[in-house]
């Protein structure tokens, strides 16, 4: 999968690669777009939780316990519950997106079109045993042997 971190430090150079493999690059703003919506949602349910956590620890330290307090408490619960939601599928939505981008070109890969800009580093030619024979196939030898 791809690795948000990467895009977000280095967006340029993503972009440069991906279009070297002729790769649609649309879905990185929507990446992009979909990463700063889930930081400020988990910024938010944690701001949430703070203050649930805060008042939770006022409350048990008091003897009469307010009603309104109590209300409020509910309704933060309620709302951390909604957010947790909106998070869940703005991840799922994020991760979807970032296993649709494929891996990124290694620097040495050469930029083309298609297969047939690649270069052909080396060839080897299939060895040939030493009386000249045509190798049989598998399942003639399994026959020849009484294997099959």
């Amino acid at each position: 999968m791809f690795d948000i971190e990467l895009l977000r430090a280095d967006k340029e150079s993503v972009i440069k690669l991906l279009k070297s493999r002729n790769i649609e690059i649309s879905s990185l703003n929507n990446i992009m777009d979909l990463d700063i919506e889930r930081r400020k949602l988990i910024e938010i349910t944690d701001n949430f939780r703070s203050k649930r956590n805060k008042t939770s620890k006022e409350l048990s330290s008091m003897k009469e316990k307010p009603e309104s307090i109590i209300v409020e408490m509910r309704g933060l619960g309620d709302k951390i519950k909604e957010y947790e939601k909106k998070l869940d599928t703005t991840n799922n939505n994020l991760q979807n997106l970032l296993q649709s981008i494929p891996n990124l070109p290694s620097e040495d890969i050469p930029i083309g079109p298609d297969e047939d800009s690649n270069k052909i580093i080396f060839t080897q030619e299939i060895p040939v045993g030493k009386n000249n024979f045509e190798p049989l196939p598998h399942w003639d030898i399994g026959s020849k042997f009484n294997l099959i």
